[in-house]
């Protein structure tokens, strides 16, 4: 998993996950547009305690679901 792709493609790929996005890019207002997908999951707490395994600057959290979480794009 280190091809970069954009936000929609991520969504497409990784329907209804939990998406750890590094390496982000963004537009000129600051939202993400693509990034390189390190790792995806269905279940948010799995993907809170990798998140500690993997230390990276510039990265966002994406939830590909089909509830009032999609497309909330979180970067951190």
């Amino acid at each position: 998993m280190s091809q970069l792709m954009t936000i929609e493609e991520i969504k497409q790929t990784y329907e209804s996950r939990w998406v750890y996005i590094a390496e982000t890019e963004t537009d000129e207002n600051l939202e993400v547009v693509r990034g390189i997908v390190r790792w995806h999951t269905t279940d948010r707490e799995a993907l809170v305690q990798r998140m500690v395994l993997l230390p990276e600057r510039h990265i966002a959290i994406l939830h590909t679901a089909d509830s009032e979480e999609e497309g909330n794009i979180y970067v951190l």
